[in-house]
């Protein structure tokens, strides 16, 4: 058994999603309720740079390309800092301002790291995680990525492809482990 099947033995399919409220949609989008499709969750911060403009920009292009292809994309706002003021209201605010039309979640909590995002394992924003249609991560991009990175490994989920190994993505230069980065590598 390599390590990456069993770190999928040990990752729950379609972790629950701790969010309070969700806009731009009439029913609260659950992964367990989202079988036989592959999902990308993309997770970030309305104060955030990258996020706003390359992560959810990434986002919609995939949305509107993609999700009548069984791929559901999913935004997950993570309160971080601020907490008071990251409400509902200017959520609903931003998604409007920003052209965000795909279901968007949040959620207020003092936690360091949201419950949502250490149900995927996402250490930090913006994070993109593939999820394939059995419900397991395939991918987990920390940072920046590529328009072609995304696409190719989005055409290889939707083609039921496994290509994501231990021997495939990215490699932590110190370790030769799988890695992420700052800089937007893959984590296998």
């Amino acid at each position: 058994m390599t390590s990456r099947d069993a770190e999928r033995l040990i990752t729950p399919p379609r972790p629950p999603l701790f969010m309070s409220q969700w806009l731009n949609t009439d029913l609260e989008p659950r992964l367990a309720d989202i079988g036989g499709k592959s999902v990308l969750p993309e997770a970030f911060r309305t104060l955030c740079p990258d996020c706003v403009y390359h992560g959810l920009t990434q986002a919609r292009s995939v949305h509107g390309a993609l999700s009548s292809h069984d791929l559901v994309v999913l935004g997950m706002h993570t309160v971080l800092e601020h907490h008071d003021a990251m409400t509902p209201s200017p959520l609903e605010a931003f998604l409007y301002a920003y052209g965000i039309t795909f279901p968007g979640g949040g959620r207020q909590t003092e936690q360091a790291v949201p419950e949502t995002m250490a149900a995927c394992r996402m250490r930090d924003i913006p994070s993109t995680t593939p999820i394939d249609r059995p419900g397991h991560p395939r991918r987990q991009y920390f940072g920046r990525i590529s328009d072609l990175q995304l696409e190719l490994h989005l055409a290889m989920l939707l083609a039921g492809s496994t290509a994501c190994s231990e021997n495939s993505g990215a490699r932590d230069g110190a370790s030769g482990r799988s890695g992420s980065g700052e800089d937007g590598r893959a984590v296998c």
